[in-house]
């Protein structure tokens, strides 16, 4: 039984990394913080009074974040692919 676990689990495991490839191939290495950017840029740059600085500052936080996020996963992605390969 516990094998039969470790095999969905790696099926599992190369169907999310399948994802995250075919996530990179349509945006590549740069777009999401490409696309982030130009999000955040509309919405701190929009004549918007809902928007206090607060939310600005939370905003920056996140595309910050999530930069390194997508960047880390690219790099791994990379790695698996190369471990893969060998």
């Amino acid at each position: 039984m516990k094998r039969t676990k470790n095999k969905k689990q790696n099926k599992d495991l190369q169907q999310q990394w399948s994802r995250i490839d075919s996530y990179f191939e349509f945006f590549d290495r740069e777009g999401p913080a490409e696309d982030l950017w130009k999000m955040l840029k509309l919405a701190l740059i929009s004549d918007n009074d809902n928007i206090d600085p607060r939310d600005r500052t939370e905003m920056l936080f996140y595309y910050e974040q999530t930069k390194e996020l997508f960047e880390n996963i690219y790099v791994i992605l990379q790695q698996q692919k190369e471990n893969l390969n060998r």
